[in-house]
């Protein structure tokens, strides 16, 4: 599931310094001094985040003679189309970050990635996928943002964090972006047309697709439902 944790970027006015007294007139008028400071916050007008079924994917009921006993078992790729859309009164660029919020409950099996990836990003962040009832852990999954449209043409996605809306070669470019990825505090993903420019846009949309793999079911809890509990956090930044 996705969650929404939207944030913003605000411009803040300098203070203003008052003039002091000119040195011609200093001797006569020389007293008591002060500094008088103009402070506020800009704030763009927010960006409205809907997600498509509630940001949830769902494998549904599974019985337990279909996942190996003694292995663990790989769930088929499911995809969310316009799993996330962005909404802004205007033209505005955004910036994005995610978070694993099951990451304790990882079991790191074989690895693995069946979702596209690029040359340049081979690794993929390991997601938890909760436990069950009796706390064990019940597998991880990879997740995968995908398909970037800013009003309606093809965004990409950096493949490392860096700074804030900063214009990068377009060569570090892709059109895929892993959940989860570890990031310096910060930095963020910034979003890119294909020349390397950052995007500007009213309305960004994004799939998403993830793909699970769940331990041996000699591993679980079978007396009750073994519920998947896959959880990310996707923060968006913007001007």
């Amino acid at each position: 599931m996705i969650s929404r944790n939207k944030a913003k970027w605000t411009l803040l006015a300098l203070p203003l310094l008052a003039g002091s007294i000119s040195s011609a007139m200093a001797d006569s008028l020389a007293g008591p001094s002060g500094e008088l400071i103009v402070t506020g916050v800009y704030q763009p007008e927010a960006c409205y985040v809907s997600l498509t079924n509630n940001g949830t994917i769902d494998y549904g009921r599974m019985h337990a003679s279909t996942f190996s006993a003694t292995d663990y078992t790989l769930l088929p790729v499911k995809t969310l189309a316009n799993a996330i859309t962005l909404n802004c009164p205007a033209t505005t660029s955004v910036a994005i970050t995610t978070q694993d919020n099951r990451a304790a409950t990882v079991a790191y099996g074989p690895e693995y990635n069946p979702l596209p990836i690029t040359t340049r990003s081979m690794y993929a962040p390991t997601l938890g996928l909760g436990v069950d009832s009796a706390a064990n852990k019940i597998g991880s999954y990879i997740g995968q943002l995908q398909n970037l449209k800013a009003d309606g043409i093809d965004g990409y996605f950096t493949d490392m964090a860096g700074a804030p809306f900063k214009t990068v070669d377009s060569r570090v470019l892709q059109p895929t972006l892993f959940m989860g990825a570890s990031f310096t505090s910060g930095f963020v993903f910034n979003l890119y047309d294909n020349s390397g420019h950052v995007l500007s846009a009213k309305l960004y949309t994004m799939d998403y697709s993830v793909s699970p793999e769940i331990v041996s079911t000699s591993s679980l809890n079978l007396s009750r439902d073994v519920v998947l509990d896959g959880s990310i956090t996707v923060s968006f930044y913007y001007l």
